[in-house]
């Protein structure tokens, strides 16, 4: 009987491992503990055991201590188990509130508790979990809940890293189903509880850890090593600033025997004078043998420091032609501040700091203004499309939610451009009827890149017959520290020999590319405006994202730290500008003459070039996102 409940439980543990959110909390509990009081009893007979064999004393984590066996005994009278499946939890909770045996609200002595009283429970907490005394945890719990969950040492290890390390598996085993702590949580080393019961060799430890489905990478063999990128992405996401990235980028080189696991240089961020000479070599390193190549200044249009003075024209433009098909009505807005592509004066150069601010406030205003109706076609390919599809028509469901008639610009995530629309949830594209085709200018500029990728040494480009047809717009907004790209494969166009091609637009960001394996550390980039990167050959098929965007800021979000590395091509001829119809300052060349971009001026053609309105937000815009589109053959 005990092996058939232990079988029991460790395949309800599995299936309740893959689920997410509140619910999972929950089931794990559940998970240990409804088939039986036998269960429970055997769990906690260690701690407090009767003569008879039977547990005396038993903690269940929001419910009244003296009714645990009862609810349990209820749970197994109805059947409650496992073959519920997604009905389990509010079964559980209906019996719960039915018996009237949850717990009531923490008392106001246990939340007055000083700050040192505080730290010194989470001490204890750390203590008990390294030498394995379940018991004293069970106490402390009781005394102060919230002590275990908040306990870190001095490496950033939890409770369940310390009971990891010293093979404590049954303390394991109570932290994950009882405290909810998680699996995933990283050290400050970049370690998960499973890293160090693997550097132990513990193997009952290491089997539960895998239970829980801990995402650790694995080589052929089957033996756990680090996620090396996920490593990276987790120092690199509070990185806000230039001056932040130089400073992680300082500790990491001082700090001894981290090299192998941590980023210590960012190519295009020059920290001293051996860096200009490694991002030369490195950045060769990745063209010729991976691949992978960076174009900088790609989108120029000037390369001296006084073209400073506005975003580059070709890069509005840009911008402004990929917004188009939102229909989003500027006139209504524009007045309302004095910005433009037109003027010479560039807000961010030479307003004070508050002044920008109060000018991005402002722009984050508008944003939310800007709406697109939920009935247009383009909603499809946005990232309002799957919210859509979660109403139903009236009548037509149970769903109360009460269906969006706009979508604002500031919740803008990304946007597809092309005949196209990918379903991140099933990793496809489908076909949109009446979608716009990929805009020339865009098809263009992807293959002006591929040429000079060619050029720079990615010998995997050469002969290849490329279509770009299709292309996603990520949006990262500045006002949202949360908004990235998590380290990902593009592996669902048809052929993956053929090239990505990245262009950057607005804020700064670091782009990492991983190597085919997570195990491997990647390679972590700073992109700024009008910096292109070419994947081909090796690295079209490495994990990359975008962990951190980085914030304008006096001498950094404007002067984007530029440095020599691969923006000298060996094409020393700047590329020709992409919209050449229009001036640096924004107005249309007809016949050696300026007219303001509009519906009037003579012999253009305005699906290929933006209005001066458009201009005019496209730089307004670019002030508080970073955009990142990617072009592609689907």
């Amino acid at each position: 009987m005990t092996s058939k409940l232990d079988s029991a439980v460790r395949g309800f543990m599995n299936e309740m491992a893959r689920r997410s959110g509140v619910k999972v909390r929950a089931s794990r509990e559940a998970a240990l503990t409804l088939h039986s009081s036998s269960c429970w009893d055997s769990m906690v007979k260690q701690d407090k055991p009767a003569k008879n064999g039977h547990a005396t004393a038993a903690v269940f984590h929001g419910i009244q201590p003296a009714h645990v066996l009862m609810l349990l005994n209820e749970l197994e009278k109805r059947k409650v188990t496992a073959s519920l499946a997604s009905k389990l939890d509010d079964k559980i909770r209906s019996v719960i509130r039915e018996l009237n045996v949850a717990e009531s609200a923490p008392n106001k002595t246990s939340n007055a508790m000083s700050s040192s009283e505080i730290l010194r429970r989470q001490s204890e907490a750390i203590d008990y979990a390294s030498t394995g005394n379940i018991q004293k945890l069970r106490e402390l719990s009781r005394v102060c809940s919230y002590a275990i969950p908040n306990a870190k040492d001095r490496k950033g290890r939890s409770c369940l890293h310390v009971a990891a390390f010293n093979g404590h598996e049954n303390v394991c085993r109570w932290l994950i189903s009882e405290v909810n702590l998680s699996p995933q949580t990283l050290d400050l080393d970049g370690k998960s509880a499973l890293d160090l019961a693997v550097g132990g060799d513990y193997k009952d430890t290491i089997s539960l850890l895998r239970s829980f489905n801990v995402p650790a990478a694995s080589n052929k063999s089957g033996e756990i090593t680090n996620d090396l990128y996920r490593v990276a992405e987790k120092q690199l996401r509070g990185i806000r600033t230039i001056s932040q990235l130089r400073s992680l980028l300082q500790q990491n080189r001082v700090a001894t025997g981290t090299s192998k696991n941590t980023i210590t240089r960012v190519l295009g961020c020059e920290v001293d004078s051996t860096d200009a000479e490694h991002d030369l070599d490195c950045t060769k390193t990745l063209a010729e043998e991976h691949g992978a190549v960076i174009l900088r200044h790609f989108l120029p249009r000037r390369v001296d420091q006084l073209a400073l003075a506005a975003l580059r024209v070709d890069q509005l433009a840009l911008a402004a032609l990929s917004l188009r098909p939102l229909n989003l009505d500027y006139s209504s807005v524009m007045d309302t501040f004095g910005m433009g592509a037109a003027n010479n004066t560039n807000p961010k150069k030479n307003a004070s700091k508050s002044e920008r601010k109060q000018q991005r406030k402002q722009i984050e205003h508008i944003k939310s203004k800007l709406t697109t109706p939920s009935e247009a076609n383009i909603i499809k390919q946005t990232n309002f499309g799957p919210q859509m599809q979660s109403y139903t028509e009236s009548g037509g469901g149970i769903s109360k939610k009460r269906k969006i008639d706009s979508f604002p610009l500031s919740k803008l995530r990304y946007l597809n451009l092309g005949s196209f629309n990918y379903n991140w949830g099933d990793r496809q594209y489908d076909l949109i009827p009446g979608a716009m085709t990929l805009h020339p200018r865009l098809v263009a500029l992807a293959h002006r890149a591929t040429v000079m990728s060619i050029q720079e040494g990615s010998e995997s480009l050469n002969g290849l017959k490329i279509d770009f047809n299709f292309a996603i717009c990520n949006f990262y907004h500045l006002h949202r520290p949360s908004d990235r790209l998590g380290g990902h494969k593009d592996d669902v166009e048809s052929n993956l020999s053929l090239p990505l091609v990245t262009v950057s637009l607005g804020a700064p960001g670091i782009f990492l590319l991983g190597r085919e394996s997570r195990e491997a550390l990647p390679s972590a980039i700073l992109l700024n405006a009008g910096d292109c990167l070419v994947l081909s050959g090796k690295s079209r098929g490495y994990f990359h994202g975008v962990p951190s965007i980085l914030e304008y800021s006096d001498g950094d979000g404007d002067d984007h730290q530029r440095n020599n590395s691969g923006h000298e091509t060996k094409n020393s001829n700047q590329p020709p500008a992409l919209f050449p119809e229009l001036s640096e300052e924004g107005c249309l060349v007809h016949n050696n003459e300026g007219y303001a971009s509009s519906s009037a001026s003579p012999g253009v053609d305005q699906d290929y070039i933006p209005t001066q309105l458009e201009l005019n937000f496209a730089e307004a815009f670019l002030s508080t996102v970073r955009m990142n589109m990617s072009i592609r053959q689907v």
